[in-house]
């Protein structure tokens, strides 16, 4: 199945694009795919996302099909799903 990811502010600048399409088999959950970018992307990608033990920032706001979730509730996920993750903007 298809995932269309999307990335905003210092993400989109790390990992190097707005947005990407992930192909992941059927059954995979939202943690599955933070796992699967993390590898996908390194550093680039963990360092906005996920603390020094794998769980979430609390300023990393995830949406998925336009619904916040949180990477607790790990969510399934369905062919051409939605995941756009909010990093922190900071500036003034």
């Amino acid at each position: 199945m298809i995932i269309n990811v999307h990335y905003t502010a210092q993400l989109n600048s790390s990992v190097g694009t707005a947005e990407e399409e992930i192909e992941m088999s059927q059954g995979k959950r939202l943690k599955d795919l933070v796992e699967d970018l993390t590898h996908r992307h390194g550093e680039a990608f963990s360092k906005y996302v996920l603390d020094e033990q794998g769980d979430l920032l609390p300023a990393v706001v995830i949406c998925l099909n336009d619904q916040q979730v949180s990477l607790g509730d790990n969510a399934p996920l369905t062919e051409g799903a939605s995941v756009m993750f909010l990093t922190a903007i900071s500036g003034g």
